[in-house]
């Protein structure tokens, strides 16, 4: 009798997928090795998270503390699921990053299964590794900030609206506004960057007539607002006094910090948004110190084989899908870069990594279409690019690598461009694996170092501080409203280190107050929160601009006991109000110093002879 047949096919399939199953393993250990060695990450969404664990109102609002005085600066949905880790295994680096790394591994399934479907599973598999070895990603997907959420939410969608069209069902770009809309609720107007792309994308390729596809983009722009106007409206109707202050705001208002302080603001620098930090408003932001090792390796090659594979398809059928995962994935990448490169408010190099899954579906699609002429040129423009990074870094064994590379990659361009047959092939598949050795040298470092703040890079960074890069301010104003006391100057973006003494003190409290004590700015206060477990107000919010709380409901807290201690930092400028709250407390409290920091006590006022 013949052989059943069914066996056999099985374990072909199974072969075909031990690839890419290695990849995602392989990405897996990569964003969760020594994943404890961040210790508290970006201690800013870590005390959220905390503060969201102990408080569903906390939870729902994004709080910065349990009692509610103030939100983060963005939505809450990003802290939604450490929120349920931290309730059920309690605080720590594992539950507050491995969520981000879980999504991190679907974004890279996620990257397969988008090229996948117009490509063969080699090329899948690159874009796939591409995803993960990336140094922007392997840095952000085990880091605790919203943007691994965000990037997992627009690449999904991405692949709803690729299969919309596809089949013209309206249900699958409904389900990409959805999760647009959710993007939105972890970074606002970040996950509108796409939708343009999307929307033209579908106009100009899904099947069906002009007008069918018109209303099923009004489909998708309703889910995307019901996707996030739920949360939006209820915060919106919520009374001020039943909610915290919204930071990033100066009118407590939710329509400012979307449209304001996290929207056009970005762009503009305006809405609290002065600033920029790393790097100046120009095309050559992608070749800062920063984000030229952590995304900008495969730039140039994307660019150079989108423009040409998008050339060589454009005689395609009208609804061929290969047009539309190169659309779509193309467009995000350059729309994404050119927004970042814009941008002239509050920008972090790490922003970047939004764009890493558009570029490796770029790749991964266009080389094949492109030719051997263009997979010849990329080679060699990528090899040329990775030795220009590579020369840049402090360790000599880069700078090594980066010759290396340069002579091997130019040597295998010369092969694929001359090459015929299985020649030419095995120069293609050395190409690509030259194409990510570079990345890959920064990526694998990454799980041995420690990374926390809210301005987390592959390099060595300059912080800039809104106080620090201001020095005669610093040392002007602060002697004067602190009486000419050592303070505290925090470095923004950097986590403070708070001594185990001063901890203690926190602590120590054991009365039933909402806020053990108080201190200037949202980040001082997480930082606070996490090492004491008590809840800490941050006065005047994250960039010190926000008037959460006046200056007479701020005395009311003390006389009647709601906070006890007051930790002071010189920061400069504040906002008026954090001013005068400043002020009022040095002029009528005396401080102690614990473990070198400064500590008022509201229970004991100064005397008339201090």
């Amino acid at each position: 009798m013949p052989e059943d047949p069914a066996p056999t096919r099985l374990s072909q399939r199974v072969r075909d997928r031990l690839p890419i199953a290695a990849v995602l393993t392989g990405s897996l250990v990569l964003y969760t090795w020594n994943l404890a060695v961040n210790q508290w990450g970006n201690t800013y969404y870590s005390a959220a998270v905390w503060a969201g664990s102990r408080n569903l109102e906390a939870a729902f609002f994004g709080s910065i503390d349990p009692h509610n005085a103030m939100s983060v600066d963005k939505p809450p949905a990003a802290f939604w699921l450490p929120e349920i880790l931290v309730r059920i295994f309690g605080l720590h680096s594992w539950t507050l990053m491995l969520p981000n790394a879980l999504l991190g591994v679907a974004t890279v399934g996620m990257v397969y299964l988008i090229v996948r479907r117009v490509a063969t599973e080699r090329a899948a598999v690159f874009g796939a590794i591409v995803t993960a070895l990336t140094p922007a990603a392997a840095l952000m997907f085990r880091y605790n900030n919203p943007d691994a959420l965000l990037v997992f939410l627009l690449v999904t969608a991405g692949y709803a609206t690729i299969r919309a069209i596809e089949t013209g069902a309206r249900r699958w770009l409904i389900t990409a506004g959805l999760l647009v809309g959710f993007g939105v609720l972890t970074k606002m107007l970040q996950a509108g960057l796409v939708v343009p792309v999307f929307a033209l994308a579908h106009l100009d390729l899904a099947p069906g007539t002009v007008k069918r596809r018109l209303v099923d983009l009004l489909w998708a722009a309703a889910a995307i607002i019901v996707g996030c106007g739920w949360w939006f409206a209820i915060v919106a109707l919520t009374p001020a006094g039943h909610r915290p202050f919204i930071d990033g705001t100066t009118n407590n208002s939710i329509i400012d910090l979307v449209f304001g302080y996290n929207g056009f603001g970005r762009l503009t620098g305006g809405s609290g948004n002065e600033g920029a930090s790393n790097g100046l408003i120009s095309m050559f932001r992608l070749t800062g110190r920063n984000a030229l090792p952590m995304v900008s390796w495969l730039v140039p090659a994307a660019v150079l084989l989108g423009l040409v594979a998008l050339v060589k398809v454009r005689r395609r059928p009208r609804t061929d899908p290969l047009k539309a995962v190169l659309l779509i994935a193309a467009g995000s990448m350059v729309i994404s870069i050119m927004f970042f490169i814009l941008m002239g408010g509050i920008y972090h190099d790490y922003y970047m990594v939004a764009v890493v899954p558009w570029l490796a579906i770029t790749i991964a699609v266009a080389a094949p279409v492109a030719g051997r002429r263009a997979v010849a040129t990329a080679a060699a423009v990528s090899a040329a690019w990775a030795y220009h990074i590579l020369q840049r870094a402090p360790m000599t064994d880069y700078r090594v690598l980066g010759w290396l590379l340069l002579v091997a990659g130019l040597g295998v361009a010369a092969v694929v461009l001359i090459g015929r047959g299985r020649v030419a092939a095995g120069a293609m598949v050395a190409a690509a694996v030259l194409a990510v050795v570079g990345p890959a040298a920064y990526a694998l470092r990454i799980p041995a170092h420690g990374y926390a703040g809210s301005n987390a890079v592959v390099t060595p960074s300059i912080g800039m501080d809104i106080a620090l890069d201001r020095p005669e301010m610093m040392t002007t104003h602060c002697p004067k409203v602190f009486g000419g006391a050592s303070l505290p100057i925090p470095g923004f973006g950097q986590a403070p280190s708070i001594p185990a003494a001063t901890a203690q003190v926190l602590r120590s409290d054991t009365g039933s107050r909402p806020w053990v004590a108080a201190t200037v700015g949202s980040e001082r206060a997480a930082s606070y929160e996490l090492a004491s477990g008590k809840s800490v107000m941050g006065v005047g919010g994250y960039k010190i601009r926000t008037p959460g709380i006046s200056l007479a409901a701020f005395q009311n807290l003390v006389k009647h006991g709601q906070v006890r201690y007051f930790l002071p930092v010189c920061v400069w400028p504040v906002d008026e109000t954090t001013y005068l709250i400043s002020v009022w407390v040095w002029q009528h409290y005396a401080p102690t110093t614990v473990a070198g920091i400064p500590v008022i006590d509201f229970t004991k006022p100064r005397t008339k002879a201090s």
